[in-house]
């Protein structure tokens, strides 16, 4: 099951009613507060555990679209990836970016203001896709090769000097927490959850094994502030849509649970 709802308190609760489910869903990972977009759920226990490991392994890719308080001369280049280690205090919040290398995904402990922390190494791959001629902002795609707490809106604002355009917590002197200082309207969070695959499989056939991906739409706040600085979407990116192996299907056949993915339910 995918959603395209930022998640809540009664969010498990609001899915079970509206995909009239037997039980509460299964949740498989997690987005950020005021993060918009994709959040993959299960229908049972079992279900949950399968796809766990498929982010363990890293089976699972997920992509995201960012506004950020950058023009084009901020970036060093037009693509890149971002590796460093993140280091976090007892209560789990963000302390500093570590300039040393442990093996990837292993934790270490750290010691700082009188308590140990945790440390783990990240990785981000960034894409710019557009600047703004209107003002200092542009859109950014960003991959997940790990998945820390706030690693994004981190690695974006203490690595590459371009904190999401609406993030109170990472924006430094760049004042990025009030979009409407440059004349866009302010919304939860220019973050958002934009595509998401992951392996399931049929009951029968000759190929059992399929690649579900799914685009949530974007939120309308996103779409404007990206049509008033002057940032084209395609089609795809403000819609929404998904791909079975790669190739788009119906909506509606989706929705009604037929072609290839019969009994299957969406929510997008």
């Amino acid at each position: 099951m995918i959603s395209s709802i930022a998640s809540t308190s009664s969010f498990p609760a609001e899915v079970k009613l509206r995909c009239q489910l037997v039980e509460d869903p299964w949740p498989v990972h997690r987005l950020d507060k005021d993060t918009t977009g994709a959040l993959l759920l299960a229908r049972s226990r079992l279900k949950a555990r399968e796809l766990q490991l498929q982010f363990k392994e890293r089976q699972i890719k997920k992509s995201y679209l960012a506004l950020v308080r950058a023009g084009r001369d901020v970036f060093p280049d037009t693509s890149g990836s971002i590796r460093n280690v993140l280091a976090y205090d007892l209560d789990g919040r963000f302390q500093k970016v570590v300039p040393v290398r442990t093996n990837a995904g292993k934790r270490k402990d750290t010691s700082r203001g009188g308590g140990v922390g945790k440390s783990v190494e990240t990785v981000t791959r960034w894409r710019l896709l557009w600047s703004s001629t209107k003002a200092p902002v542009s859109l950014l795609s960003l991959e997940l090769e790990t998945g820390s707490k706030h690693q994004l809106r981190v690695h974006l604002s203490e690595v590459l000097n371009a904190p999401i355009l609406g993030d109170p917590l990472y924006s430094g002197s760049h004042r990025s927490y009030n979009p409407a200082d440059i004349g866009i309207q302010r919304g939860p969070l220019y973050l958002h959850s934009s595509h998401i695959s992951f392996h399931n499989y049929r009951q029968s056939g000759p190929r059992k094994r399929f690649r579900v991906g799914v685009t949530a739409p974007l939120p309308p706040y996103f779409i404007r502030a990206c049509r008033k600085l002057g940032i084209p979407l395609t089609d795809e990116t403000i819609d929404g849509g998904v791909t079975i192996d790669d190739v788009r299907q119906d909506p509606e056949v989706l929705r009604k649970g037929g072609g290839v993915e019969n009994g299957m339910r969406w929510l997008l």
